[in-house]
């Protein structure tokens, strides 16, 4: 009969060339191991390993059979890890980092009531606008705009948010209201660019789409400053509706082109949640990201 136990010593033993560690590691004697060994090869067949007095080699059965045996071990972990789940209640540290403003004005909102919901959880919550590296600092989950298409990680799209073209009053006053896409080309645009690239402002009215490259003297990855400049009249700006509510609320700013639909910029506009490449998440990653997603749902972001 071929036991999971008897998988586990013969993965080990190939992987390590050593009947000793596979004792140590499965807390069995020596002789256990190559019982259980033998009944595997038996039960198979086939001989899977070569013994000498110096080493253990795979034979050429070993060789084919090995990488079946260690898929049989990950269907088994990924199982139980699954079964976990399901009774497993979210806790530990769950390490964030996610950029500064955004974080602010869409995320740190949902916070307290996952917390609430979940007390056996901790947030250790970084902001930061870099794109730093989950697994060298040991983070759990990173917000980021924009899908990375890096193989390392996994990315989840959360949501995507509205930005609106607006204005100072002060700058619309000195060189006039634009009508249409067409007329930013005679306009001083300040536009947000965080990858280093030409920047594409991009417009919908009545199915029809209108491209504009913003140009200006200035650019920035920082949304607070880019609204700053707008507020002192530097030009005109694309900006998160969430982030400018207030201005445009009190006078401060005004919304420009209203006829026309800002389209979504997938890599600038939208949230993705980034893990570490595995099969199944932590009860706290997942946790958190449903979490995040039904209160965005909510709130109707």
């Amino acid at each position: 009969m071929i036991t999971l136990q008897a998988i586990e010593l013969f993965v080990h033993v190939a992987e390590h060339s050593t009947f000793a560690s596979a004792a140590t590691r499965f807390g069995v004697t020596p002789s256990t191991v190559t019982r259980q060994i033998q009944q595997l090869e038996t039960a198979l067949g086939a001989r899977l390993l070569q013994r000498s007095t110096r080493n253990v080699s795979l034979t050429e059965a070993g060789r084919h059979y090995l990488p079946h045996a260690q898929a049989l071990l990950e269907a088994h972990d990924s199982g139980s890890a699954v079964l976990n789940q399901l009774t497993q209640r979210p806790s530990g540290t769950l390490r964030l980092t996610a950029p500064l403003v955004l974080t602010t004005l869409y995320l740190v909102p949902a916070i307290p009531s996952f917390l609430k919901k979940y007390p056996s959880v901790k947030i250790d919550l970084q902001l930061s606008d870099d794109y730093l590296n989950l697994i060298d600092i040991g983070f759990d989950l990173a917000i980021r705009q924009g899908n990375t298409h890096d193989s390392s990680v996994v990315a989840r799209r959360l949501f995507s948010f509205d930005r609106s073209l607006c204005a100072s009053p002060a700058y619309l006053a000195a060189h006039g209201i634009p009508t249409t896409p067409d007329d930013l080309k005679n306009h001083v645009c300040i536009p947000y660019n965080r990858t280093n690239k030409d920047m594409v402002w991009q417009f919908q009215k009545n199915g029809k789409r209108e491209k504009v490259i913003p140009t200006g003297t200035l650019q920035s990855n920082c949304i607070n400053s880019l609204k700053q400049l707008t507020l002192a009249g530097v030009g005109i700006c694309r900006l998160p509706n969430k982030l400018i509510q207030n201005e445009v609320a009190t006078g401060g700013l005004v919304k420009l082109l209203p006829d026309w639909q800002n389209i979504v910029d997938d890599q600038l506009d939208t949230f993705y949640a980034v893990y570490p490449q595995r099969k199944l998440l932590s009860p706290k990653v997942g946790a958190f990201l449903e979490h995040v997603q039904q209160y965005l749902r909510d709130q109707q972001l």
